[in-house]
């Protein structure tokens, strides 16, 4: 009784990031289909990052969210990254996305296509590409990252087309980030938050499990992972074979 998307080639020997459930602001977000699946639930009143297990240093990564369950009114979800604090301070990603952003953190807005972060000092946010809510034909929308921590660029497509005419291989037109050894904690992580209120659910493909089924299975070009997207050249999939040599 296994779906496709049950058929996972995250092995030991392979580990494929994930969400960590162990870094949530919000207690009654729910992980499932191997911490890849969020649900948010009524109580969520503001914007909190999930993280991911993977803190990148360098390299060039790819990796896709789908946007399973959009509220109908309010609901809105950021994607993007978020820099490594002190383990001291675990609830930093709550407190610096529900109010100013830092230097280090960078999210894709749903409810205007701006990109809001801390770079410039001022927690604001910089007009980028298209909303992607419900009111703008959010559901079901495949949203792809592709993060340069070679060059300091950041890109995000919808449905396979990337916003702001970026071309994540050519190099160009990329969103500025602060390098990874000027945050915080010199290191990156993948970050998703939802807000408002509502519930919603995000299946999330770092492409070793994929939570939602495909329609394609591109791998990156070391033939690692399985996305809806082919990643642009040059870009991998975040598991441990990748970050050996590129990490």
């Amino acid at each position: 009784n296994l779906a496709a998307a049950d058929q996972a080639t995250d092995t030991p020997t392979n580990n494929f990031c994930t969400w960590n459930p162990l870094v949530t602001y919000y207690s009654d977000t729910v992980f499932s289909q191997g911490n890849l699946t969020q649900t948010s639930v009524t109580g969520e009143g503001g914007i909190a990052f999930e993280v991911g297990t993977f803190g990148l240093t360098a390299g060039k990564w790819y990796w896709e969210a789908k946007m399973t369950t959009f509220a109908t009114s309010g609901g809105h979800i950021r994607i993007g990254i978020t820099d490594a604090i002190p383990i001291s301070d675990p609830n930093y990603f709550a407190y610096n996305a529900n109010s100013a952003y830092s230097s280090g953190q960078f999210a894709f807005y749903s409810a205007n296509g701006n990109i809001y972060h801390g770079a410039d000092g001022d927690g604001g946010n910089d007009a980028y590409g298209n909303a992607w809510n419900q009111a703008n034909s959010g559901q079901g929308v495949i949203i792809s990252v592709a993060m340069d921590l070679d060059n300091n660029k950041l890109y995000f497509a919808k449905d396979g087309t990337w916003e702001a005419s970026g071309d994540p291989a050519a190099g160009s037109n990329g969103f500025t980030i602060t390098a990874a050894t000027s945050t915080s904690g010199g290191q990156y992580f993948p970050a998703m938050g939802q807000q408002d209120d509502k519930v919603q659910v995000t299946e999330t493909n770092f492409g070793g499990c994929p939570s939602f089924a495909l329609s394609s299975a591109a791998a990156d070009e070391n033939g690692y992972g399985a996305f809806e997207y082919a990643p642009p050249s040059g870009f991998l999939a975040l598991c441990t074979k990748n970050l050996g040599s590129d990490g």
